[in-house]
């Protein structure tokens, strides 16, 4: 059995009142939080009250249970809830009473978006995507209607890429499809939010039932979580909340961690710090520290020369040449690749890492080369990829997640056509994409170059989205051999890469030995400049995976200005 320290046993032994735990990356919350669980069970002796202990994945629910259950042994206590929040609201709320509010007669369902029904004009959101132009929210496009909480109520916005718009029928459609019995995961939340105001019987049931509840990752409580949490605090429900505001990273799905602040800061709720670091060596916590105002402590001895908290400056255009130098790093360094990773602000920089090759070409002329490759491989989902990133990255006004919504136009019936259009232009030898099999520089590149502005001309008349200026620039036949592209040997995809390459959001949770996280200047300065945005708690989140060896991909260009303040910070320069 795991030895709690001081901080963690207090907080287990604290009388069974609410509680804010603020707990630093790495320090123990997961064990803390499920001795606390079995501490308030045992207390409740006999009681046939229940206890809760919810978090927002898979993962650590199944990392919780795995824990309590090996405490417990063959005496697990059935009278604990170890469960998602979205899960818990459904078994509890919604599926069981929320068909009363809804104004259904059968038990509520989930919708996936490609039901027939969903035709119906009746049930279709509209959203204003331009002050002239109304569109519907078609098909799959449903789970992105997200709902806000507001003074008067609720808006119903449609979420599409980066931005939100708000409907013009939110509610009406959303009580048309509750008499269906209908909803979708943010629809559930709010049914459910309706439920316990609308049945306070139900509310005084439920609280009966759970007199306590544990909320571990609090700083990803959203709006509708907190509301609902809001009212079962005061039914008498006595809420734990534990997790890193620093850690909050999913503030465009309305999580920023205000909820947890806030309670935090109330004069009612005992709070706790654990600010030891079981997971960093001292020379990571000391940048951690440095970077979220902190001052947690390191319980770990560096014991290698090779470990520590470093930044490498790079050259955008040889990323791959980085990630092959880290993984050499990781390896002198006596550390499992295995159970290391390369780290990423977003998928775009996932990609670009998994595309980026020495073979001909360059730029957006080389994503060409490499898409008419893979169509010569029969590889037409990598090839329609990259013809993707080649075509928005051409489009002055294109929305940031363009990309995205093109390949997954199921989700996205408003880009079906432009869809349709590249995977026309993908397939066509003839008036499209030229063959691999011609020469590179003298007869591919002419072929591509003026095919290419002929189908952004199409897409500018067809979707309104205007070419880039001086686009001959951007289509230059440098680095192109007067080889055919096919023929060439140069042309292997290189060699593949045996480390883990992510998003930050992907790693959350984890404890990695190493990490390289690979940022442009408009991260690393967030990053320096603190926790108080979105992207500078994300490069928080970064450092905070490493055990023993963390590095900052810094891009040369901004090299000069950038490396003294990273010195400050405790960042040295690997060599």
């Amino acid at each position: 059995m795991v030895k709690l320290s001081i901080q963690q046993q207090c907080i287990v032994d604290y009388p069974l009142d609410p509680m804010c735990v603020m707990a630093c990356a790495g320090s123990g919350k997961t064990r803390t939080a499920v001795e606390r669980l079995a501490k308030i069970r045992g207390e409740l002796g006999d009681s046939r009250s229940h206890v809760a202990l919810l978090s927002f994945s898979n993962i650590a629910v199944n990392t919780f249970e795995r824990i309590y259950s090996e405490k417990q042994g063959p005496h697990i206590n059935n009278r604990v809830t170890i469960d998602t929040f979205d899960s818990f609201i459904t078994s509890n709320i919604l599926r069981p009473h929320a068909y009363r509010t809804m104004g259904c007669d059968r038990v509520p369902f989930l919708l996936n978006g490609s039901e027939p029904f969903l035709q119906n004009k009746q049930l279709k959101y509209w959203y204003e995507p331009t002050s002239t132009s109304k569109r519907p929210v078609e098909g799959v496009g449903i789970n992105d209607i997200v709902v806000r909480i507001n003074d008067k109520g609720f808006d119903f916005r449609y979420r599409f890429g980066k931005k939100e718009y708000l409907t013009n029928n939110g509610l009406e459609v959303t009580k048309s499809l509750g008499r269906f019995g209908a909803y979708t995961h943010e629809l559930g939340k709010f049914w459910a939010l309706l439920t316990l105001a609308c049945q306070p019987e139900i509310l005084r049931v439920l609280a009966n039932r759970y007199p306590h509840i544990i909320v571990d990752e609090a700083q990803d409580v959203g709006e509708l979580h907190q509301a609902i949490l809001e009212l079962l605090i005061e039914q008498g429900v006595k809420v734990t909340l534990i997790g890193d505001p620093n850690q909050s990273i999913y503030e465009f799905a309305g999580a920023a961690g205000e909820f947890m602040v806030s309670f935090n800061g109330n004069p009612d709720i005992k709070s706790f710090d654990l600010s030891t670091n079981y997971r960093s060596i001292p020379e990571i916590l000391r940048v951690a520290n440095a970077v979220s105002g902190r001052s947690d402590k390191s319980d770990i001895i560096s014991d290698n020369s090779c470990h520590g908290a470093y930044y490498k400056v790079y050259d955008p255009k040889q990323i791959r040449q980085l990630v092959k130098f880290f993984e050499g790093r990781v390896g002198q360094s006596d550390l499992s690749v295995t159970d290391s990773a390369v780290l990423c602000r977003g998928n775009a920089g996932v990609e670009k890492i998994h595309m980026d090759s020495e073979c001909v070409g360059q730029g957006r002329i080389k994503l060409l080369a490499l898409a008419a490759i893979h169509r010569g491989k029969s590889e037409y989902q990598k090839a329609f990829k990259l013809l993707v990133i080649c075509i928005v990255s051409l489009l002055d006004d294109a929305p940031d997640d363009l990309g995205p919504m093109l390949l997954n136009s199921s989700r996205y019936p408003e880009v079906r056509g432009m869809c349709q259009d590249l995977w026309l232009f993908l397939r066509s030898i003839n008036d499209g994409l030229p063959s691999a099999f011609l020469e590179g520089s003298t007869t591919w590149h002419p072929l591509v170059k003026e095919r290419l502005i002929r189908l952004l001309d199409t897409i500018e008349e067809k979707y309104g989205y205007s070419k880039t200026s001086n686009i001959g620039n951007k289509l230059s036949r440098k680095r192109l051999t007067e080889e055919p592209l096919m023929l060439d040997p140069e042309l292997a995809l290189g060699e593949n890469l045996t480390i883990r390459v992510d998003t930050v959001h992907q790693a959350k949770g984890e404890s990695l030995d190493s990490v390289l996280y690979i940022a442009n200047k408009s991260h690393i300065d967030k990053l320096l400049n603190g926790v108080g945005t979105e992207v500078g708690r994300i490069g928080y989140v970064a450092v905070t995976r490493a055990k023993k060896l963390f590095v900052l991909g810094v891009p040369k260009s901004a090299a000069k200005e950038l490396v003294p303040k990273l010195h400050e910070i405790g960042l040295k320069e690997l060599k």
